[in-house]
């Protein structure tokens, strides 16, 4: 078998690339970039400056949250999401968590979420969710008995490892309810008739 003296390419004209044979084409680098940093918006520049961003969470129900925010955390399938102002388009699903609104540097206020998904835009940031409640909205004691009753059934499974996803996922709702309705509790100031 012979070799001929010609290298098999690929069909990419722009990006040539050579099977068996190194490449012939000089290296060449990108041009610099020679415009000044500072007339070039970039999102990071934007948010350092607390553009307040559109927070919209709404529910099959009814619109629940529509205000300005410093900053919205969301519980990303990946972990907690942080968005300010100018922050760069995306579109996300949610799990079951907690999204935190974070205003005045101090201020912040938390809802429950159930699923659902999170159009992010450089002004606005529009959460449609499958369930959410405000922390004030949240019964206690319910909250407490639900996550009595999915304890049981996971604990009746055998355990986290073998129950059924669907008791899994109660379980975990349950316990980010309370969560964020004990949140409520916990800030200084607030009066309420667990109190």
């Amino acid at each position: 078998m012979t070799r001929s003296s010609k290298a098999s390419t690929t069909t990419c004209r722009n990006r040539p690339s050579t099977w068996w044979a190194a490449s012939t084409r000089p290296l060449t680098r990108p041009p610099r970039c020679e415009a000044k940093a500072s007339r070039i918006p970039t999102p990071l520049a934007e948010a350092s400056s607390h553009v307040p961003i559109k927070v919209e969470i709404v529910t099959p129900e009814r619109l629940l949250i529509s205000r300005d925010v410093d900053m919205v955390t969301l519980p990303g399938e990946s972990g907690q999401m942080g968005v300010m102002g100018g922050h760069a388009p995306l579109i996300t699903t949610l799990v079951t968590g907690e999204i935190i609104l974070h205003a005045n540097d101090d201020e912040q206020d938390f809802l429950f979420v159930n699923g659902g998904i999170a159009e992010v835009r450089p002004d606005v940031v529009t959460v449609l969710a499958d369930n959410a409640e405000r922390e004030d909205d949240i019964d206690i004691q319910r909250a407490e008995a639900a996550r009595e009753r999915a304890e049981a059934s996971v604990a009746e499974a055998g355990g986290a490892g073998s129950a059924p996803p669907v008791h899994v996922a109660a379980l975990r709702r349950s316990q980010v309810r309370l969560r964020v309705a004990r949140r409520r509790r916990a800030r200084p100031g607030m009066h309420t008739p667990d109190n």
